[in-house]
């Protein structure tokens, strides 16, 4: 927020924006990031941000314990090469020829991602998986963000379906993928409730030991 000494629009001048943190009831915590004291002293009182305090802030990201709760799901792209289209003989339909599959984590995950090229010290996602095969894929590819990411508090349970978006994309040399209609597959009934309470009682740990929480919730936790 800028202070109110701020020159004129149209003046020429510029002057740094002064933020100040004294008073916290004056900015509206975002409901998707709540931060605790840490966070809160990494900007101290009517500090200027200047390109040195960026830099001391940022500073602190490898001490920082932060917990992801939420929708943790699998996105997996299969890239198409349509110079390799055929025909099938029992339907005659086009047939998609996938020559290259990728996965990476998704929805929560693609939070759990900016943090860790942020260079957060410790992460937890807290959220499950099933126990199928996207959900090897999906722990693989969150162990594959490196040591600083904890499954300790992600669990697999064989009462859920791994929550995947399959998307295929048409790769055309010289030009950007085209993607086709998308492929779901989501959980259409209540969390199990023993689900719920190993959620919850992550949630309530981690509440008291992490720097920061972010909650990211699609229709897989909210039913």
């Amino acid at each position: 927020t800028p202070s109110a000494g701020n020159s004129p629009a149209g003046s020429g001048t510029t002057t740094p924006v002064k933020f100040d943190f004294s008073s916290p009831s004056r900015y509206p915590t975002p409901l998707c990031f709540h931060a605790r004291a840490r966070l809160a002293d990494a900007a101290s009182d009517s500090t200027l941000m200047t390109p040195q305090r960026f830099q001391e802030i940022t500073g602190r990201y490898p001490a920082l314990k932060i917990a992801i709760v939420g929708d943790f799901c699998l996105d997996r792209y299969l890239e198409i090469d349509p110079a390799k289209q055929e025909i099938s003989i029992e339907t005659n339909l086009p047939v998609h020829n996938v020559v290259r599959v990728r996965s990476q984590p998704g929805a929560a995950g693609t939070i759990l991602n900016n943090i860790v090229a942020l260079g957060a010290g410790t992460i937890f996602p807290v959220g499950f998986c099933g126990e199928d095969g996207e959900g090897f894929e999906l722990q693989r590819a969150l162990r594959e963000k490196g040591s600083c990411v904890s499954l300790a508090h992600f669990q697999s349970t064989p009462s859920r379906r791994t929550f995947t978006y399959c998307k295929p994309l048409l790769m055309r040399p010289g030009k950007a993928p085209e993607e086709l209609s998308r492929l779901d597959s989501k959980n259409w009934t209540p969390t199990p409730p023993d689900v719920e309470a190993k959620l919850a009682a992550s949630f309530e740990s981690l509440a008291r030991s992490a720097d920061a929480r972010s909650e990211e919730h699609t229709s897989e936790l909210q039913s």
